[in-house]
């Protein structure tokens, strides 16, 4: 059973029985699944920049040091601006 990247119309989670990993719905699942990762990266990308300006400040980053290794899906903080 593989769970697909996203859900159907009363959005429940979806899931596909195969074994073959080359038919239609499973190429299209890698697809939506590589471009998601590709949109995490970007958005990741983005908040490390954030992270390392000067002009931004983050309470928990001056507790806790930048982490490299973190997951796209484990990003919330909440940072103020310097005016």
């Amino acid at each position: 059973m593989r769970l697909l990247p996203w859900t159907g119309t009363d959005g429940k989670a979806c899931y596909l029985s195969t074994d073959d990993p080359g038919s239609l719905l499973s190429r299209l699942a890698d697809d939506v699944e590589a471009a998601q990762l590709a949109s995490a990266e970007t958005v990741l990308a983005g908040a490390r920049a954030v992270l390392h300006d000067d002009k931004y400040r983050c309470q928990s980053r001056r507790r806790h040091p930048i982490r490299q290794d973190i997951h796209p899906a484990h990003l919330s903080m909440s940072c103020h601006t310097h005016q």
